[in-house]
């Protein structure tokens, strides 16, 4: 699987997804974001992707601690995969 979203790929996933930013409601400066990042494991598939906006998406990779060790990092997927699907 492709690390980056194709072009294709990219349009299909903004029609599905709704033209508004998951977490503030902003309509402008809109991205597509992976709700568990791909280096904890998380997919291109659409479950796994999100709009938000520039900001909002900006806010959540600083809040986010990338580890260098690929274990830590499929361990904190799976405990985002937890969290999410207990939602």
């Amino acid at each position: 699987m492709s690390r980056r979203l194709n072009s294709s790929k990219r349009k299909l996933v903004r029609a599905k997804l709704p033209a508004i930013c998951a977490q503030c409601g902003a309509t402008d400066e809109l991205t597509i974001d992976h709700i568990i990042p791909r280096v904890y494991g998380g997919t291109n598939e659409l479950h796994n992707l999100q709009t938000l906006c520039l900001g909002c998406n900006r806010l959540k990779a600083k809040a986010e601690v990338r580890h260098r060790n690929p274990q830590e990092n499929l361990l904190k997927g799976q405990q985002l995969a937890a969290l999410r699907e207990a939602k």
